[in-house]
This record gives C-alpha cells, structure tokens and sequence, in this order.
C-alpha cells in the first residue's frame, strides 16, 4: 500500500516542484520602479501598485513577482 501510495505522490509532488521553479525562472523579483517602467507610459504609479498589492494578496504570489502583464492563468488564478 506505501509503495503505491508514494508511486501516486511522488510524480504529484515531482510535478508541483517544477511548476515552481518555472514560475521562479519565469519571474524573477522586480522591485517597484522596475515594476512601474514596464507599466508603460500614463499609468498611475499610485494605482498600478495597488492593484499589484491586491494581485498578490488574491493570488498567494510573492508582490515582487508581480508583473503588469501577467495573466489571471499567470497567476495560478483560472
């Protein structure tokens, strides 16, 4: 029974363990004004990190690994 039960987990955890370190590779930490020059021009500073306040808290992700392009799928928010 472990032995199947860890033949079932393992790939599972394997798995979960590279989508992490896709997202990590994918997104690395950007800091507010590096956020803020790929925002483009007319944006708000004030809102957009706001916004990317929110993103993180609603998403779980780290607010540094916020982009201004990045998609709810991005996120893990689908």
């Amino acid at each position: 029974f472990i032995a199947v039960l860890l033949l079932v987990i393992l790939p599972c955890l394997w798995v979960e363990h590279l989508e992490i370190v896709d997202f990590d590779e994918k997104y690395p930490p950007i800091d507010e004004q590096e956020f803020l020059r790929l925002c483009g021009p007319g944006t708000d500073p004030e809102i957009a990190l706001k916004v990317r306040e929110i993103f993180s808290c609603v998403s779980g992700v780290d607010e540094e690994q916020i982009y201004p392009d990045q998609t709810f799928a991005d996120l893990g928010m689908e």
